[in-house]
Order: structure tokens, then sequence, then C-alpha cells
């Protein structure tokens, strides 16, 4: 045992770890320089000249803002962190309940770990263990991470509507103009690393090393324009936070080292494999409620990267068995991993919210749980939908991605409680229907989704006429 988990490498110095030294350090080191250069300030920055007028405008920008903090940092508290000092009080200064507030932000920040090109340490794990490329994980998750987001927009959008709330004034919010001027030097190294990634298709590592030394001339010649002293500190400190970082990770990934090894030398794997389907009787949907509940249980208490790596190994194998596709099972995993961050009692993400938005992080989590809840129905969708991972022809994609972006509204209007005017609890309980009837793969149920949303939509609209009569 000594030998194996010390010597080999196979135990703490196996696959993870060296995934952990040659791919995620150069990310994480790519994603600090970024931030200690300005890049989270620009990012928020446009945000807010994007999004930031319309109705609910400081919960979009909190949305939008985490999507774009999401190529940088792949981390949900950190996320929150970065972002939330600004949204969330904002938010709050328009209107919305500091629990909302805290909810949004926390439930919108998650989602870094789901989104590429750069996701969080684990799918650069799940490319090693599937023995695929990083590229291919990225491909995969495009169209659930946007689901995601989708989702969290929507129901931001109809609080903002049900509570009559507004956006930023135009002298609050900056101009995209003056925020591109300044700061497109910071798209630079995103779009060279998507070239590398996906044209060139070289390594993930040298791919983050060009886009990082892209980068470089670019910041030199705007500091040199505008006759700024060049500050060297923001590069050894950017060096300082990648190693923070890395080092953090590296323990998690030496942790999923001895569980890989043990797991291998035991039997385990196959042994869980063979119990948990027959606990699950040969039903796809049980199987997919054991592993939900197991990410979320193990997430609880371990590191996203440690907790994927677990239910993967041991719950991974027995989702294939079944049918489902390799990578769909592991993103299957991966998703309710990433979402334990937000589910009582350890939701890390909303304490950290909480604690800018001056409210319960307790609170702040049950609000998170269900803004997010479409959340936890997507990944039941492309587990069983191969078209929403990028697999089959144009046509069947188009169609998956528009039908069920139909069932995420469906979802966000019953959990919201409006769409053109307030709806009644007997609609919202069709909208939910609706969206769930939508979101499964069939014609048939997709047709009673559509008759369902219809109704409620019309019922609300006529609502809504009314009252402006009435008016």
């Amino acid at each position: 045992m000594i030998s194996t988990m010390y010597i080999r490498l196979e135990g703490i110095f196996g696959m993870a770890m060296g995934t952990s030294a040659t791919y995620i350090y150069v990310f994480v080191l790519f994603g600090a320089f970024l931030m200690r250069m300005g890049g989270g300030e620009f990012f928020m920055g446009l945000a807010q000249a994007v999004l930031g007028g319309f109705r609910g405008g400081p919960a979009k920008v909190a949305v939008l803002a985490s999507a774009f903090f999401a190529t940088i940092t792949g981390q949900g508290a950190a996320n929150v962190a970065a972002t939330g000092v600004v949204t969330i009080p904002t938010m709050i200064k328009t209107g919305y309940p500091r629990k909302i507030a805290g909810a949004i932000e926390a439930s919108a920040s998650i989602g870094g770990q789901i989104t590429p090109p750069i996701m969080g340490a684990s799918a650069f794990l799940m490319a090693d263990f599937l023995g695929i490329r990083y590229f291919d994980v990225c491909m995969a998750a495009i169209i659930p991470s946007f689901f995601f987001f989708l989702s969290i927009y929507l129901i931001a959008d109809l609080e903002a509507a049900k509570n009559g709330l507004t956006g930023l004034s135009k002298e609050e919010r900056p101009r995209v103009g003056p925020i591109l001027r300044q700061g497109w030097h910071f798209i630079v190294p995103i779009l060279v690393l998507l070239y590398f990634l996906s044209v060139t298709q070289v390594s993930p590592a040298r791919g983050a090393v060009y886009g990082a030394f892209s980068f470089v001339p670019f910041w030199l010649g705007r500091e040199l324009v505008a006759r700024r002293p060049i500050d060297l500190r923001k590069v050894l400190d950017a060096l300082i936070d990648a190693s923070k970082s890395a080092v953090l990770i590296a323990v998690a990934c030496a942790s999923v080292g001895i569980i890989m090894n043990v797991t291998d030398i035991t039997g385990l794997g196959l042994k869980f494999t063979s119990l948990i389907i027959n606990y699950a009787g040969g039903n796809l949907y049980i199987l997919l409620m054991l592993t939900m509940c197991a990410s979320l249980l193990l997430g609880l208490g371990l590191p996203t990267v440690v907790s994927y790596m677990i239910v993967a190994i041991l719950v991974a194998p027995a989702l294939t068995k079944m049918g489902i596709l390799p990578i769909a099972a592991h993103l299957f995993c991966l998703y309710f991993a990433v979402i334990s961050d937000i589910t009582p009692p350890t939701a890390i993400s909303c304490y950290v919210a909480g604690a800018i938005a001056k409210e319960s992080g307790m609170r702040v989590a049950f609000q998170a749980c269900r803004i997010a809840l479409p959340g936890f129905i997507v990944p039941y969708v492309f587990v069983q939908a191969p078209a929403l991972m990028m697999e089959g022809s144009a046509i069947k994609i188009i169609y998956g991605v528009i039908v069920v972006s139909m069932g995420v509204l469906g979802l966000a209007v019953g959990l919201s409680g409006y769409w053109f005017s307030k709806i009644t609890p007997i609609e919202r309980i069709l909208a939910v229907l609706g969206g769930i009837s939508l979101i499964h793969p069939s014609v048939y149920t997709d047709a009673i989704g559509v008759g369902f949303l219809g109704l409620v939509g019309v019922l609300s609209w006529l609502r809504r006429a009314r009252l402006r009569v009435t008016k």
C-alpha cells in the first residue's frame, strides 16, 4: 500500500496530480494575470454597460458578470467575492430583497466551473480520465452551461417585473464604447486561447501559455501610451495568487489520487457499480437520482473536484452501462458536485453572498436553490439527449436548444409566479408541468408542454390587458 501510494505513479503522484501540475496551474496563472491586470473591472464594467439599463438590470449584470468571470476564475466562492461586492449592494439599492440579491449572485457564480473555455479543475481531470481532448469537454459543456445561465437570467428578469423594479439610470451605468476602448486588450488572450484550443488544437497548457503571453505586449502598450509607470508588482502578485490557488488544488488532486488508487486496488469500483445498478433496479431515472444525491451529499463537506471524482469513479461506470455516453455521465456527476456549493447546510458561496448582503447565509441558500432549480433538471436532459452535447446533426441540436429553452422558461415562470402579469397557483403548476414536459426528450411531451405553456401565456397576457383597460 505504501509503495503504490507514495512511490509509484498510481497514488498521490498519479493522474490527478499530474493533471494539476501540467494543465491546471497554467490556467490558474492565466486567470490570475488577467485579474491582477484589471480584467475583473473590465468585465464588470462591460456587463453593467450591456445590461444595466434593463429592468432588474443589476441582477442581470450579476449573471453576465459571473459568466464573464467564469472564463478567468472557475470557482464559485471566488466569483461571489469578486463580483458580489458590486452587484449585491446595487441589487439591494434598486429594490431586490437582500436574500434574493445574494441568492442570484451565488447561483450565477457557481456556473463558472461548468462554463467553457476555462472551466474548473474538474474539467481537466475529466478529459484525462476519459482519454479525450479538453476541447471536447468544452464543446460538450457549452449548451448545458447556456441553459444554466438562461434559467437564472429569466428568473432574475421575472422577479424584477413582478416587483416593478427598474434598471440603473443612464448616469449610473457606463457606456459600452469607452469600456471597450479602455479594456479591449483583456479580450485578446481569451480569443487567442480559443483559437489554439479549437483551430490549431494544441494542448490546453500550451494554449493557455500562448494566451497569457499574447496579453503582455498589449498590456505594456496600453500602459506606455497612457504614460503610466509599469507596475511589476502586479506580475509578482499574480504569481503569488496563482501559487496559493494551485497549492489548494494540488492537495485536492492528491486526495483524488489516493481515492482512485484505493478503489482500483480493492476492486471497490466494480463492486459499487454492480451494487448501485441493483439498487436502481435497472431504472435509469432512479440511478440518476441516486447519483445526484451522492454528488450533493459528498459536496457538502468536500471540494468540488474531490466530490466529482469520487462519484465519477464509483457511479459513472454504472451510468455508462445503462447506455449513457461517458462524457454525459461525467458531466452529470460534475453538475451536481458544483450545485452542492449552494445547497444547505454548507453552501459556501451562499455564506459569502450572505455576508456581503448582510443576510443569513442559510436564507440565501434556500432562495438560491429555488432560483437554480432549473439547473437541477438540466443534467437529466442532456444525459438523454446527446444533441445537447453537440452530438448529432445541426437540425437536432437547434431543435433541442429551442425546445429546452422553452422548458426552462416554463420552469422560471412557475417558480417566480409571473409572466406578463402575476399568475395563479394553478397556472404556476401548469407552467412547471409544461416546462418539465418540454425538457423531456419526446415529441409527444413537447406538444403537451407547448400547450400548457401557451395556455399560461395567453391567460397571463389577457390578465395584463384587462388591468390596463381598468387603469
